[in-house]
């Protein structure tokens, strides 16, 4: 026999999720949660599928994939003939994103350690060899 799902308000679901009723909403406007069933009288009524799928928002964000790439993630895991693949390349294309901002972190420690080692810290502000460097054209990462 089916288990009737529990039917919640926004609020129950924000509590469960941890998150603010705003939160909420804003992932229902933006597309990364779909639009809720609603009772007679037009109050949002959601169930645990929800407070599922907000976790897996949660869970995604905590792993830094911005909003556009849970778009993607959700929009793959909604497709029919969407296979494990799709979401591999979707998690390895992510973690090459990853991979070049820890090279770009990498140099940018290089260049402020290497700033830092030009600079005794006695001279005058405006002599200062660091300011000086930074007045010049920056650096591009990634």
């Amino acid at each position: 026999m089916l288990k009737k799902r529990q039917k919640f308000n926004i609020g129950k679901l924000a509590e469960l999720a941890g998150l603010n009723i705003q939160t909420i909403r804003f992932y229902e406007n933006i597309g990364l949660l779909p639009e809720p069933s609603r009772s007679k009288s037009q109050y949002r009524l959601y169930d645990d599928e929800y407070l599922d799928h907000v976790n897996f928002i949660k869970n995604s964000q905590e792993l830094g994939f911005t909003l556009e790439e849970i778009k993607d993630l959700v929009q793959v895991k909604f497709q029919d003939c969407a296979l494990g693949k799709d979401v591999k390349a979707l998690v390895q294309e992510k973690i090459e994103k990853i991979n070049c901002q820890l090279e770009a972190l990498k140099s940018q420690k290089k260049f402020l350690e290497k700033l830092n080692s030009n600079c005794n810290g006695k001279m005058p502000v405006d002599e200062c060899p660091i300011l000086d460097s930074l007045k010049k054209e920056p650096k591009h990462c990634c």
